[in-house]
């Protein structure tokens, strides 16, 4: 399976914790990463989000679609698991940001060769996601920056930027 053909969000797993039934534990995949979400529900006025991963979070849809199937097991209905919501979130407004388009990443490929890039200094974490540390010239400038990969087998690669020491725009 290649990263356009990993399923958009699927919920594999849904529990409550064992010593505080107002917390509900969600293991998910979201592009192909695999996830967790876990909301507490112990205030009757709202939802108190204890994890919400970034990948979910910037997309309202999938995140909504992941919050209604907990709150739907919370309150005892029954919910068969793995649920795979790439359906309902394949025409969702905004669309869903894990979807590979072949066509766009051509074009992003044509463009990014313009571009002259040094790697002058690289440090990577052997973790999941991976975190990768280090300084880059980009046209002949310094950037110092942070980031996290989330790529394999299966999964859309997404990189996530923690810091740099400029930012980054278009020519």
């Amino acid at each position: 399976m290649n990263a356009a053909d990993a399923p958009l969000l699927i919920v594999d797993e849904i529990w409550r914790h064992p010593g505080n039934e107002e917390e509900v534990y969600a293991q998910i995949r979201a592009g192909g990463h695999p996830l967790q979400v876990i909301l507490d529900f112990s205030r009757s006025d709202f939802i108190r989000y204890l994890r919400m991963p970034w990948m979910l979070a910037v997309h309202p849809p999938s995140q909504q679609a992941v919050i209604r199937l907990m709150t739907a097991f919370r309150a005892g209905v029954p919910v068969k698991l793995p649920a795979d919501l790439s359906d309902a979130l394949a025409a969702a407004d905004p669309p869903a940001p894990f979807r590979v388009d072949p066509a766009k990443d051509a074009q992003l490929e044509r463009e990014a060769a313009s571009v002259s890039v040094d790697l002058a200094q690289l440090q990577r974490s052997g973790t999941y996601p991976a975190l990768f540390r280090g300084v880059i010239h980009i046209n002949g400038e310094a950037i110092d920056l942070e980031v996290e990969l989330y790529a394999g087998p299966g999964r859309v690669p997404l990189l996530q930027w923690n810091r740099s020491s400029r930012t980054l725009t278009p020519p």
